[in-house]
Parts: structure tokens; sequence; C-alpha cells
């Protein structure tokens, strides 16, 4: 122990300080400087001469309220210590946040003969927590499953999408084995890729099942990826799962509307905007007398007589400046020169509601398909508007389909929305506009 009773001799002391990673600054009672060292100068660029007598609020940044200042000097002269966290600005102007400590320092008699304040910069700390934090708001957002497990299957991470898309909570699931969520005859599918992924080899885009809760098997397309800490060793795997339930629906009613097509006694057949024959189905072979391969890329006008030339023309001028040619009598000229009297039986016949309609939603046109579905007459249809059959719950989304839709470079949209019928209950559709 030295002379002066202290553990530590006071010149050990001031090499203590001086060596100190963290800033450490004396003040008086008034707040004026007396001491700072090296590292105050390293966080600060402040120097010890430009430093010394010096109020600590050279290093105001304007970030707080005078309210806060006000409660720290409180508190100190109080005779209490201070701790917290502030953002200060550095000499070049840019800002930094420290943590502080600031205790009163007394004389042997208790008096309190000045401050010493205890610094430690947390920029980058705090940085990284908010860098952390954004990512972790953008996977809870995420209309993504995205699930993280540890390299031997146990599930870590569990979002808000995971829970509501399968069913689970994340209590539910954390700890446990990701293998829960895929059907049995998949498992032995995750075990490679999780396999794969660790060998380095890239999975994504996979297509694969999982297990909702309540038993369902929901198809999804997945990205798997690496968790790698500071030193490069994986501490998790992350699955991004996208739910592409309604896109595998979306192809079986194109695959069914497509089967309709192909096996209707009907001719059907489809144009660009050129004019030219892009599709002919089987019903068209036989009775216009054409095989695709003779037809397709033959301009649509080789069917009309000459007689009905003219107007099959405006047909095709009116089709192409997007306004909606109603049904119409014509005569089609088959390959053997016959004219075949033909008309839209396929709107009228059609398995499926098929409607036309004004932009304001007044109905123009409805088939029996589609009266058949929700309830009403074709008189009845014809005096409302889609909006007077739409659930009103749904009526904002579908009001936003006719912007959607003059912005689709396809000239196309498609989406799920629910209709009333006239008795009063929901129908669930499926609408290609």
């Amino acid at each position: 122990m030295s002379q002066e009773g202290y553990p530590i001799e006071p010149a050990s002391l001031l090499q203590a300080v001086e060596q100190a990673a963290d800033g450490i600054v004396f003040t008086d009672t008034q707040g004026t400087i007396q001491f700072v060292n090296p590292a105050f100068t390293a966080m600060t660029g402040y120097s010890s001469d430009e430093a010394l007598f010096q109020n600590p609020r050279i290093l105001k940044s304007g970030c707080h309220p005078e309210e806060f200042y006000e409660g720290l000097w409180e508190t100190i002269r109080s005779g209490q210590t201070w701790s917290g966290e502030v953002v200060n600005r550095r000499k070049d102007g840019s800002l930094y946040t420290e943590e502080m400590r600031i205790a009163p320092v007394r004389n042997s008699n208790g008096v309190t003969t000045g401050y010493i304040a205890i610094k430690h910069d947390v920029t980058e700390k705090r940085a990284s927590e908010e860098k952390d934090a954004f990512l972790a708001a953008i996977v809870e957002n995420s209309e993504d499953v995205i699930i993280a497990c540890s390299p031997s299957g146990v599930i870590l991470a569990f979002n808000r999408s995971a829970e509501k898309i399968l069913g689970y909570s994340a209590e539910d699931v954390l700890g446990r084995q990701v293998s829960m969520l895929v059907p049995p005859e998949r498992v032995i599918a995750l075990e490679d890729t999780i396999r794969m992924l660790l060998e380095g080899i890239s999975v994504s885009q996979y297509e694969g099942l999982c297990l909702s809760k309540d038993g369902r098997r929901i198809p999804v397309s997945g990205t798997g990826s690496l968790i790698k800490n500071s030193a490069g060793e994986v501490i998790a795997i992350s699955n991004i799962l996208r739910n592409i339930s309604e896109r595998r629906e979306a192809e079986r009613d194109r695959a069914l509307l497509a089967s309709i097509v192909e096996s209707s006694e009907d001719a059907i057949f489809a144009a660009d905007l050129d004019g030219s024959i892009v599709s002919w189905n089987p019903g068209a072979e036989r009775m216009l007398g054409y095989t695709s391969r003779e037809i397709i890329g033959s301009n649509v006008t080789c069917l009309a007589t000459p007689e009905r030339l003219s107007y099959a023309h405006e047909i095709d001028q009116a089709m192409r400046d997007g306004n909606t040619v109603p049904s119409f009598d014509a005569e089609i000229l088959a390959k053997d020169g016959r004219d075949i009297p033909a008309f839209r039986k396929v709107f009228e016949q059609a398995p499926i509601g098929i409607c036309v309609g004004h932009l304001n939603g007044h109905f123009i046109q409805v088939n029996a398909a589609f009266c058949a579905m929700i309830g009403y007459s074709e008189r009845e249809l014809l005096a409302k508007t889609w909006m007077d059959l739409t659930d009103p719950d749904a009526l904002p989304l579908a009001i936003g389909l006719t912007e959607r839709l003059q912005q689709s470079p396809l000239g196309a949209v498609e989406e799920k929305t629910r209709y009333v019928h006239r008795d009063g209950h929901t129908i669930w559709v499926r609408l290609n506009i």
C-alpha cells in the first residue's frame, strides 16, 4: 500500500487512466474540463489542449432537449451518479453515440470537488443493433414463410407468415425438428436439401410441400441459404418458402380451360393484334377442314367470305382499339370453299361464367353459366353493376382491379374475390379479366 493509504500509487493510477480504452474526462464543479485522456481524443477528435478549460457542451449534438441536460446536472449536483446514452458531435461534425457514466469526485472531507465522466463509444454497436432490428422487421413482416434451423434441423426462428400459413405458433415449433413441417414422404428430400446446403451447393427455387398443423399439404417454392458467424462458421440455415397454392390452382384452372377448348365441338381459335392466327382447336379442324399446322400463322381474314371481308376488317379494327365486340352472326369460309354459318355459341354455352361489362361496372352481356352461378336472371344482371354483386369486404380490392387491368402490360389480370348470391350466401370466384 502507498504512503497515502491507496492500494495503487498515484502515478500508476494516472498511467491506467491514460491507457484506458474508454474516454475519461475530469471537470470542476462548474463543468469546466480539467483533464481528458487519449481515448477521449480518439473518440471526439479534440486534443487535450483543445478540450482543456472548455465546457463539455462543445460535444453537444442538438439531438437532446434541454430538459435532458438539466436532469443530468440535477442528478450529479445532488451527489448521485448519472448513467445513460448520449448522442454527441465530434470535432469534424459527425455524430456518435456513447454510453456515459458521470460520478462526483469528493475530497477526504466528502466535499464534491469535481466530476469524472467515463465514455464508451457504442456507435457501431447501435448501428449493428438497428440493422438487426431492421432485418428482423423485414423477416417478421414478409408475406413469405421464413424459417431458420440449426445444421442439425432444430427450428430456431419462425416468422409471422409461417404462423399464419402453417397454423403453428412459434412456441409450438421452436426447439423441435424442422421435419415436423413436411409430409413423411418428404423428410428424406428435406434432409438431402440440408446436406446439399452444408456441402456448399446452392439450393434455389425448389418446389416442395409443407404440412400445416391441421394436416393440409401446402405447395411451396423455396430457397435455402447458410447463415454464418463472423468466423465463417455455419450457425443456421434459413429457408424462405412462398405459398404457391394459388399459382397451382391457376395452373389447374388454365389446364381445365385448355381442356374445355380442346374438347369443344365448337371452332375456337385465337389471333394476335396483327390478325395472325395463333391457336386452333380440334373443333375448328373438324368444322373448317384446316389442321392447326396449316392455319396457324395465317391471317384470320382468310376465313371470311368475300362479301363479309370488309366487316371482318371492321371487327378486327374495333378489337385493336380495345372495344368490345358483341355476339354476331357470320359465315366462315372452310378449306373446301363452303360457307359455314357460325355464331358466338361459345359465349352462350360455355360451362363457366362469362360476362362483358363497361369500365363503369354495368354489365353489357352475361351468359347462362354466370346467371346460374350468381342466382339472377339475365335481365336482372343487366340492370346491375359488378360492384352490386361484390361482397362489401372485398370491394376495395375489387375496385383496384380496374386500375391494375389498365396498367397490366398483358392487358389482363387474375384475382380471387367474393360475390354475394341472390339468396345472400357468399361465393368465392376466380376472376380472369
